[in-house]
């Protein structure tokens, strides 16, 4: 339905349309479902433009803290801005007098429905112009469109009555539907890790990383911040530029080179994951204590309760660092919390290759049981370790992929998995590519496999394994 539109501004000095405004008077239209209401890279720009033409001309003031940490309303500059800012200056202006303010930005903008393909989870009190950048960094990474939508809930709920289109069950809110749309979700931690102190934040992140989409896949999950000056990330796996040679037409899931990828993440300020690492969902805010009470009641519902919640959160982090975790960094985060959060979340991935070996035995027996995807590559992993993955093998019934290419595993470390093999379920994909487990170990994996009628392999890779005529025929 076309929106009504509020009479245009004249075009005098300092009074003249932003660019925003003038989209605003041509364009609009009424959205009911709040998770089909992303905003483009375009319009975020467009925002951004409003932001720095209007702030100071029209002296806007935000809650600052003073001296004594009062919060009190201070004159702000536009680099300064938060989304309570532009809540305060433009989302309610802007929509307050279309259809009695049931009206978002984003339906003042758009000509349709727009289903997200990225869910951005972050703390309103972040400065915009930050997240913007944040944003533009992850679209040159993901390799999407301006015109792709992002869903950001200040942007997308009808911000002069947002409670009314926030109901009281988790499972209904835009929150949770917009995450079951989306592809992707980008974490902005924030230079304060300012995210860390959001309830909302905590859930988001579990259900991208645990409950997944519609199309029951866990969303990529990457996290961002900024770090004097620069964008920093903690990707979930590779991205365009982890391709060595550039090659535009290859897939980086496939071609991404793992010392590409720990340069990057080097670059991300540990003492962020730190405090990443003690998140307690309990402990955070809601701007509504409902919200927080329907939060805790939706998490404590579930197996495990907020103790899987923020084991999860803090597992996240601290595995995006702990191939980091050697020489200087050696002791940089507390790898013990680290492997008991790892142990008691319920993650589902773990792409580990080029693993420091002082923490290798550490990582195998602390996996959690609903993992389904263990990557490990060139980890140096022998046959003392293939034993711990064969004993983890023979309990899980989630692991589907196994990737184990380029490491010291022999004939011995066969069996001890070819032994798990006889009875596993749910394993689709074993890589032993480039280890040595010569004809013996490829032997007993296909003997194993034989006997068990009910195995759900599918691709077995032992290339560069010499596994010679016995090897090959079995």
């Amino acid at each position: 339905k076309p929106a009504a539109q509020p009479a245009a501004k004249p075009a005098t000095g300092d009074d003249a349309p932003t660019a925003l405004e003038l989209r605003m008077m041509k364009a609009g239209c009424e959205i009911p479902q709040v998770h089909e209401r992303g905003i483009t890279i375009q319009e975020l720009r467009l925002v951004r433009e409003h932001v720095q033409a209007r702030c100071e001309t029209d002296g806007w003031q935000g809650l600052r803290p003073d001296g004594s940490g009062k919060m009190v309303p201070t004159a702000v500059k536009p680099e300064d801005v938060n989304l309570y800012d532009v809540n305060e200056y433009l989302l309610k202006p802007a929509t307050k007098d279309v259809r009695g303010g049931r009206c978002s930005l984003v339906e003042r903008l758009a000509s349709g429905p727009r289903k997200p393909l990225v869910f951005l989870s972050h703390a309103w009190s972040h400065p915009f112009f930050r997240t913007v950048e944040i944003i533009e960094q992850h679209m040159v990474d993901r390799e999407y469109a301006d015109h792709d939508a992002v869903w950001i809930c200040a942007f997308a709920i009808r911000q002069n009555d947002p409670g009314a289109e926030i109901p009281d069950h988790i499972t209904e809110s835009p929150f949770f539907l917009a995450l079951r749309v989306a592809q992707m979700t980008l974490i902005v931690m924030g230079e304060q890790a300012e995210l860390l102190g959001r309830m909302w934040c905590g859930l988001e992140a579990h259900l991208s990383m645990v409950e997944g989409n519609q199309e029951g896949r866990t969303l990529t999950t990457d996290i961002y911040t900024m770090s004097e000056g620069k964008v920093e990330r903690l990707t979930d796996g590779f991205i365009r530029e982890d391709v060595s040679n550039g090659d535009p037409n290859v897939s980086p899931a496939e071609w991404g080179r793992p010392h590409l990828k720990k340069e990057r993440d080097a670059r991300f300020p540990l003492a962020l994951v730190g405090k990443a690492m003690q998140f307690t969902l309990a402990k955070a805010a809601t701007s509504e204590e409902s919200d927080a009470t329907n939060i805790l009641k939706y998490v404590r519902a579930g197996d495990g309760g907020e103790t899987v919640v923020n084991c999860t959160f803090r597992a996240r982090n601290f595995i995006s660092v702990l191939p980091l975790l050697q020489g200087e960094l050696a002791n940089a985060v507390d790898a013990e919390a680290g492997f008991k959060a790892l142990k008691g979340s319920v993650l589902t991935k773990l792409p580990l290759s080029s693993l420091p070996q002082a923490h290798t035995a550490g990582l195998l027996t602390s996996l959690p049981l609903p993992l389904m995807e263990l990557i490990m590559a060139n980890s140096k992993l022998d046959d003392g370790h293939a034993a711990t993955l064969g004993a983890f093998l023979k309990k899980s019934n989630a692991l589907r992929v196994l990737r184990l290419g380029g490491n010291k595993i022999t004939h011995v470390g066969c069996v001890s998995l070819a032994e798990a093999l006889k009875t596993n379920t749910s394993l689709t994909l074993l890589n032993l590519g480039s280890n040595k487990v010569g004809s013996d170990g490829v032997v007993a994996i296909a003997n194993a496999l034989m006997h068990n009628a009910k195995t759900a392999l599918r691709v077995l890779w032992i290339d560069e394994n010499a596994v010679g005529k016995p090897g090959g025929v079995a």
